[in-house]
């Protein structure tokens, strides 16, 4: 299919084709303005950015999109090798993105964050990398009038990026392709629709044309999958590039599509960060403001500044992972489209600031935690000075709903903290007690994982004493240690991370948060302890607990007060008054506030097991199960069901 792209005459334009290790031998890749960087010509090249992309990656087009800048291409075409230009002939291809003669140009009216452009072709699918929660959204896929109507939104001055649409096999999800019929086509409408700024589209990397104006935004990410790549570079270069006069529209397809073999199945699978993390990278897109009182020697430049915040803001948040922040860095240092100027207004934009970790005689930072936040410094970029506070976060416990109660976390505490912060995921090493690899797609965040060595719980458990306790039946002993030293197990990891934190905070796999932190922890005392005040039995809720580091140095060693209860009848009850009784010996300001918990057993056949004291007593927490359509029959049921 490549050969066909290759052997249509295109007057004016050149044709780069970029070669990976997998690109099949014997290729005929010939014909008129074509220039094919082989692997052994990429080698050569002296471009920063080729020792920042994977071979075998989509990725790999960057240095196209650098050789094409370079020789002074005013317009880009970005396709991919299935791809079969409208019967041949090069007129189907626009030399410019302006509205050709006689044709009209829409807009939708709906106000909608993400908009589907489909629909205004008659054809009832979506886009890949369009939000799932979306696909239905009436207000996202109609509402679309001409752009001349007095009521249709302002569109930015020019069209910056024009993507076409394609037939037959158009680009859509593993969803669709799974479930839905192909072939499909677009009628011709002679039509544009162009969308407003703050309005969003996925638009993809097999016919899309660009102004030069966008050469700064052209990078592919290259720490995800191909399949990811070309969309997260859409919602990038789009949030990038409104305040600065471009705009986005679709077309008529220009291309039929003849998709390479591909095993729907295993799409799915690699486009589960757009499935699951495409909102929230919205999010963190919109919640992004560029100091607008900065002075850029160029538009260029202005673009390049904003492309590089957004990739350091996207790594700080774990959507992106730090090699991407270093390879659009040198996509731009390639381009000569970034400086110091541009590098001081992507760190203002982030608030950089590096892991306060201890600096060594040589005056080099060692390096942080495995679950550090904070991106890795980029070469060449000046030091930042170390933040002023930073939080350590512990979630322990058996992680059989955890993947499902953490966006809970990440809404009401990680948002919360007003800080930068590092996870830390203390949990049994055994089958089904800690995430797999799927599961971390649901942290958005980077994150180190420990496992307790529990014969300190044997040796605990061996002590005298336990008969005089309330641990016994359901809430036996060994139990109840193991969830400490877990605790324990965390503390021990923050201590010898070599980061200076300032505040913690203990979260439980099992444990939805229904409210946000009542307090900033940077108001607390020095030795304040935030917990729930409800459910103490006693003593003090253990759902969820923060505060400054002394604080909850006493809170997460709770197991070291353990062979001292045991020697004074009623010392431990129960978990929640042997906790406060530690927390005061310890010294620790016990500060209960309005948090509200709710505990989730498991997670059984795609649906919650809800039959805990929290689901009885609060609606709150019903809610949460009905919301997803929990199953809230007694727990001896759903044993009887695993057998």
């Amino acid at each position: 299919m490549l050969t066909q792209l290759l052997r249509v005459n295109f007057p004016g334009w050149c044709k780069c084709v970029v070669l990976d290790h997998k690109s099949p031998p014997g290729f005929n890749l010939s014909g008129p303005g074509v220039v094919v960087l082989t692997v052994v010509e990429q080698e050569k090249l002296r471009w920063a950015v080729a020792g920042h992309t994977p071979w075998n990656h989509f990725g790999r087009k960057n240095l196209g999109f650098v050789y094409a800048v370079l020789h002074g291409a005013e317009y880009v075409f970005d396709t991919d090798d299935d791809n079969f230009v409208l019967d041949g002939d090069a007129k189907f291809l626009p030399r410019a993105t302006t509205l050709p003669e006689g044709w009209t140009l829409h807009v939708p009216t709906t106000g909608a964050a993400v908009f589907n452009p489909y629909p205004h072709w008659g054809v009832d699918i979506w886009p890949r990398g369009f939000p799932l929660t979306m696909i239905t959204n009436v207000t996202a896929r109609t509402g679309v009038q001409p752009a001349a109507a007095a009521t249709a939104p302002a569109l930015p001055p020019r069209v910056c990026a024009l993507q076409s649409l394609a037939n037959a096999d158009p680009d859509v999800d593993a969803l669709y392709r799974l479930t839905g019929g192909l072939p499909l086509y677009f009628p011709p409408q002679r039509s544009w629709l162009a969308y407003p700024a703050g309005t969003y589209a996925p638009f993809n990397a097999q016919a899309t044309l660009f102004t030069r104006a966008m050469a700064a935004a052209l990078a592919l990410p290259v720490t995800v999958h191909g399949r990811v790549s070309d969309i997260w570079r859409s919602y990038i270069m789009q949030r990038a590039m409104w305040d600065l006069g471009c705009g986005l529209a679709f077309a008529d397809p220009w291309v039929t599509q003849y998709r390479n073999a591909h095993k729907y199945l295993r799409d799915f699978q690699s486009e589960l960060d757009l499935y699951l993390k495409t909102e929230g990278l919205i999010e963190v897109l919109n919640g992004v403001t560029f100091p607008p009182e900065w002075r850029f020697a160029s538009t260029d430049a202005q673009l390049a500044g904003r492309v590089l915040a957004l990739y350091i803001t996207l790594y700080e948040h774990g959507l992106l992972e730090v090699e991407d922040v270093l390879m659009v860095h040198a996509f731009l240092r390639d381009l000569g489209a970034v400086g110091q100027n541009e590098v001081d207004f992507a760190l203002r934009v982030n608030d950089f600031a590096q892991p306060a970790g201890q600096l060594q005689a040589n005056g080099q930072q060692q390096p942080a935690a495995a679950g550090s936040q904070q991106p890795t410094p980029v070469p060449g970029l000046p030091r930042p000075p170390l933040p002023a506070h930073r939080a350590a976060v512990c979630v322990t416990g058996m992680f059989r709903a955890g993947p499902f109660l953490f966006p809970s976390h990440v809404k009401h505490v990680l948002s919360h903290l007003g800080m930068p912060y590092d996870m830390y995921v203390s949990t049994p090493d055994l089958a089904g007690a800690f995430p797999s690899s799927a599961d971390y797609t649901y942290f958005l965040l980077p994150y180190k994982v420990v496992h307790a060595n529990y014969s300190r719980v044997d040796a605990l458990l061996a002590l005298p004493g336990w008969a005089n306790t309330g641990f016994t039946g359901v809430h036996n002993p060994g139990k109840w240690l193991r969830q400490v030293m877990d605790m324990s197990t965390c503390l021990e990891a923050v201590l010898a991370s070599n980061v200076t934190y300032t505040h913690a905070a203990r979260l439980r796999a099992d444990t939805w948060l229904t409210n946000p932190l009542p307090v900033p922890p940077a108001q607390l005392g020095p030795r304040d302890v935030v917990v729930p005040n409800n459910e103490g039995y006693g003593g003090i809720n253990d759902r969820i607990a923060y505060g400054s580091l002394e604080g909850m140095k006493a809170y997460l060693s709770l197991v070291d007060s353990v062979p001292v209860f045991l020697t004074k009848a009623g010392s431990l009850a129960n978990a929640e008054s042997a906790l406060q009784a530690h927390l005061n010996a310890r010294g620790a300001s016990i500060q209960p506030r309005q948090l509200q918990p709710c505990r989730f057993r498991n997670y059984t056949s795609g649906k919650f097991v809800c039959d805990h004291w929290d689901h009885k007593t609060f609606q709150v927490c019903r809610d949460i199960c009905d919301a997803w359509h929990a199953d809230v029959a007694p727990a001896a049921r759903h044993r009887r069901r695993r057998r």
